[in-house]
């Protein structure tokens, strides 16, 4: 999840280097529903966190701790999934990360269009709980598979769902799919 706000960090901005990432970066700490959440990148405007895989409900409570300053509470409506399909370029829109599953993983985009009866891959957040444990903050370290099956709609027809679960990359799901 992104947070938008001020004064997080004095300046700068820094990304976590490694996996898992760490529950305090930069002196920055997210707390969902008091539970310390794997925190990616800050910056004085800007927190990018992964909701622990462990969150249940129907509301999140998130606090924010730079330093030895909380913030206020916000309180926020929470789902047992809530996909999003990441984008190819880093802006948020345009071409979805979507990939043929080839040598080369090439994009599926208007010059390169995924063809009837192929599969492809798309890499999505939100997918929710995961059928085997794995620390907050990591990637899957197996056969991750999310609890709920994702229904992929074509052209309003439902595709062939194959595969859907946790990456190698923390809070990066990947569903392959039949075109």
């Amino acid at each position: 999840i992104q947070l938008y706000g001020s004064g997080f960090v004095a300046s700068g901005s820094m990304t976590a280097s490694s996996l898992p990432f760490p529950q305090i970066l930069d002196g920055v700490s997210v707390a969902i529903n008091g539970v310390r959440a794997p925190v990616y990148f800050v910056r004085p405007d800007l927190i990018i966190c992964i909701v622990p895989y462990e969150l249940t409900g129907t509301t999140a409570t998130i606090v924010v701790t730079s330093g030895q300053t909380q913030s206020n509470s916000v309180t926020v409506g929470a789902a047992p999934t809530s996909p999003g399909v990441f984008s190819a370029n880093d802006f948020g829109f345009g071409d979805g990360a979507i990939t043929h599953a080839d040598a080369k993983n090439t994009s599926v985009n208007s010059n390169n269009p995924a063809q009837p009866l192929e599969t492809v891959q798309m890499y999505v957040s939100g997918l929710g709980a995961l059928s085997a444990p794995v620390t907050d903050g990591n990637g899957a370290v197996g056969i991750d598979d999310a609890v709920t099956k994702p229904v992929v709609i074509i052209n309003g027809e439902q595709a062939s769902v194959g595969y859907w679960g946790l990456t190698v990359d923390a809070g990066l799901y990947q569903i392959n799919f039949t075109v």
